[in-house]
């Protein structure tokens, strides 16, 4: 399979991930939000509920009943339980696997350090896998493809 990973450094990468799913979900693609810590979980739960009054995303958390029949999946595992073909990832959290997902979205950061040297050691996993790669910054007149 040949994959894509897309990089974008945000200035708020918990601000730009709602509006990358809303994006994903109007395309009519599943998704999988993989974050390990719990408390992530749970806060990106609630921001989905309410970050903008005039949206709704539907998703499900990995322990939430029907989690399979959900869209948007916010998971601790990087499994692809609601047929996800896209993972989306915080906080230079990755998945071992680099084969199971169509496209991998990576939200790092702009500006902080570690968040840039993890997201150059996945972008050299994709590399080697092959994998389509692009860089996305944003500043505060927008998003610039870089790469």
């Amino acid at each position: 399979m040949s994959a894509k990973a897309l990089f974008y450094q945000s200035l708020s990468p918990l601000h730009t991930l709602p509006r990358l799913l809303e994006t994903l979900y109007r395309e009519g693609i599943k998704c999988l939000v993989y974050t390990p810590p719990i408390h992530q979980r749970d806060e990106i739960n609630g921001l989905l509920w309410t970050y903008r009054a005039d949206s709704f995303l539907p998703h499900g958390r990995c322990s939430d009943p029907y989690a399979e029949a959900q869209p948007i999946l916010v998971s601790h595992q990087c499994v692809p339980r609601n047929g996800a073909t896209a993972c989306l990832m915080l906080n230079g959290n990755a998945p071992e696997n680099l084969s199971v997902f169509h496209a991998y979205y990576y939200l790092f950061q702009a500006g902080h350090e570690a968040s840039t040297q993890e997201s150059r050691t996945h972008w050299r996993r994709h590399q080697e896998a092959g994998h389509t790669l692009s860089l996305h910054r944003q500043d505060e007149k927008g998003w610039t493809q870089v790469a």
